[in-house]
């Protein structure tokens, strides 16, 4: 489902090209461990931030008044969800969505179809809120001047982990800031 958006994105957010100002989200990530993220920050000389809950976005739909409350969304995401078994996602190596975004991220290698089939399943229930075809990654930064972004792509080109996905978290939030609502068990 592909709901018609009003307004620009990206430039309201601080390089976001999918949320903006104003507007209220569901979103359904894969938390990556805290280990992760902290080999990251390490490898990238404490620069830049991978945000107090490390992710790969999975899907990501705006509320609108009116619409259902928390947790018939969560049971929804829950539904669509279900059957999907867990597995191991690997990181390897990094890419950037420019010139379309000024963002660089890390490739998910193994795992790539199991969050592709999340994401289908969860956009069968629920209205897209991205502008963009899903693309599984790892924000390594975003909204950043050229050799920010290059020099980011640079010192992770080289990277390669693994963890196992058991299970995908649901957040509620705006640009105020985000509160976990829920968690989807996979398997």
């Amino acid at each position: 489902m592909q709901r018609q958006r009003s307004g620009p994105r990206g430039g309201e957010t601080g390089g976001s090209p999918t949320l903006g100002s104003g507007r209220r989200y569901l979103s359904v990530v894969l938390e990556v461990p805290r280990r992760l993220r902290e080999r990251v920050l390490t490898r990238r000389g404490g620069a830049g931030s991978t945000g107090p809950a490390a992710h790969i976005t999975v899907f990501i739909t705006e509320r609108d008044a009116g619409e259902p409350g928390e947790a018939e969304l969560l049971e929804r995401v829950r539904r669509a969800c279900s059957g999907v078994p867990g597995g191991e996602v690997e990181l390897r190596g990094t890419g950037s969505f420019r010139p379309v975004s000024d963002v660089v991220f890390l490739r998910v290698g193994e795992g790539s179809e199991m969050l592709r089939e999340l994401h289908r399943r969860c956009a069968a229930t629920l209205p897209d809120a991205s502008p963009f075809p899903y693309h599984p990654h790892f924000t390594l930064a975003q909204g950043l001047g050229g050799p920010e972004l290059e020099r980011a792509a640079a010192e992770l080109a080289d990277f390669e982990d693994r963890f196992e996905a058991r299970a995908l978290g649901v957040y509620s939030g705006d640009l105020t800031g985000w509160r976990r609502v829920g968690e989807v068990p996979l398997g």
